[in-house]
């Protein structure tokens, strides 16, 4: 037994180190030469690292309410995630945080993981995708978006928290609740991303509670209640105190300015259909390679041979052309959105009709993974949404999406297929995470110009320059 129990916290501690390692490893190499650099670094933007220091030295307690961290004005309040970080950068360099950073993400998905499923396939799949995984990669440019490593690893603990209570026997069940709910302000002061997670785990739960009635269980239905009403109080709290406090969703011509201070209804409408698909575009091709999410010419070519290749024709009105490769990925959009509704569909039949509640956790990751994004819909479209790679914004989304795909490899060992079938779904996605890891960031570069925006990072280039140095 003593062997045994020795034998698994080996290949535990083995695994975890080897997945930190080449985590560092693609990290570092998706690294831009200092030069490159704009504005920001990988820590905080230069305004919240002079107020700080002097924050602390004089009013420390307003670095727990909401304030002005440099962002464009807009009022910040994420204690939990800027604190840890300037206390780190003030020992790390910008590019030693941002490899701190995201190790803790991946190190804390990995142990999240094997907390809630005690399954290394499970732990060590998720561990491997968060490895590889591009959503924050903007953080080259906008250096504040990695401090969301931090929210993601906050993000994991309250969800092995959370699953361990709808799993625990009764003596237990309080202490995990407990454990839950101190958890949770660490991930509700990291930032409002947060209401991101919380709004479609509500959703999710109302499908749960369905379930737990329909199959007869009545402790499962019970502690679902318990949660959901623990975080509808929270996101109340949250709300009541957050909006004394300047928002500037309502500004005219802001960024964050949602659509109805619009004055047609139809016009409200269809920005918000047209955000949804976009953010769900943008979520499901986190996982999937450049090539096959945005438009291979427009990134090898470019716009002007685009152009050239027209040969005049109709010349007042060719950028059009251009505009046609710039939104050519809704069409993946389409057939992805398309798959997830369709497993979906037969994901809550099988688990509406099975007694195992592991039936459920692919419905409840999926409807987090279409949802995820919830508080962005209302904001008006905007011109960065354009080429949809923007795609910090569906942080909590991707990382859901994540969690299901390690969860579907998880499964695939019980499925009845054959074995090479079972081998051969496992290395797709593996293999596909991989090349997304490697050539998404090709893509963003074009993509993100063609919005008048920058991008830096690309790990091919970076290892091609260093081969040649």
């Amino acid at each position: 037994m003593r062997i045994h129990v020795g034998k698994k916290i080996l290949q535990f501690w083995g695994l975890l180190i080897s997945i930190v390692l080449v985590s560092l490893a693609y990290r570092a190499l998706s690294i831009p030469p200092e030069s490159d650099w704009i504005d920001y670094t990988l820590t905080l933007t230069p305004y919240a690292s002079e107020v700080i220091p002097e924050m602390l030295e004089t009013e420390p307690w307003r670095l727990w309410l909401p304030w002005d961290q440099g962002t464009g004005g807009r009022i910040r309040w994420n204690p939990t995630k800027s604190l840890p970080v300037y206390f780190l950068s003030t020992i790390l360099s910008p590019q030693a945080l941002y490899l701190v950073l995201t190790s803790i993400m991946v190190i804390a998905l990995y142990v999240a993981g094997y907390t809630a499923t005690k399954s290394l396939r499970f732990a060590g799949a998720l561990g491997i995708i968060a490895t590889f995984s591009t959503f924050l990669n903007y953080s080259f440019v906008y250096g504040s978006l990695a401090r969301n490593y931090l929210m993601i690893a906050y993000a994991a603990l309250a969800a092995a928290m959370l699953v361990q209570y709808l799993k625990a026997s009764p003596s237990k069940e309080n202490l995990w609740l407990i454990g839950f709910i101190v958890v949770m302000p660490l991930l509700i002061l990291a930032g409002e991303f947060w209401i991101n997670l919380v709004i479609p785990v509500l959703i999710s739960f109302g499908y749960v509670f369905a379930w737990a009635k329909h199959q007869n269980q009545v402790q499962l239905g019970n502690r679902i209640q318990r949660v959901s009403i623990a975080l509808t109080g929270m996101v109340i709290a949250y709300f009541a105190f957050r909006m004394q406090f300047a928002s500037s969703s309502f500004e005219s011509g802001f960024e964050n300015e949602v659509v109805f201070t619009y004055s047609s209804w139809l016009l409200m409408i269809e920005d918000m259909v047209v955000n949804y698909m976009t953010y769900v575009h943008m979520t499901l091709s986190s996982v999937l390679p450049g090539f096959l999410t945005f438009s291979p010419s427009y990134t090898h070519l470019g716009p002007e041979l685009i152009l050239e290749e027209q040969h005049g024709y109709h010349q007042q009105f060719a950028s059009h052309v251009v505009s046609s490769h710039l939104t050519s990925w809704r069409f993946v959009a389409g057939f992805m959105f398309a798959g997830a509704l369709a497993a979906g569909w037969h994901w809550v039949k099988a688990a509406w009709k099975s007694t195992d509640g592991k039936k459920l956790v692919s419905v409840v990751l999926l409807i987090i993974v279409l949802t995820g994004f919830a508080g962005y819909i209302p904001i008006k479209m905007r011109p960065f949404l354009l080429t949809g790679v923007f795609h910090y914004k569906v942080l909590m989304s991707a990382t859901a999406l994540m969690v299901l795909l390690a969860w579907l490899i998880h499964e695939s060992a019980t499925w009845k297929v054959r074995n090479y079938q079972r081998q051969a779904f496992v290395a797709i996605v593996l293999g596909s995470v991989l090349l997304a890891g490697f050539t998404r960031p090709t893509t963003y570069r074009p993509a993100l110009e063609a919005v008048g925006l920058n991008y830096r990072g690309d790990p091919v280039v970076n290892f091609e320059n260093w081969v040649r140095e």
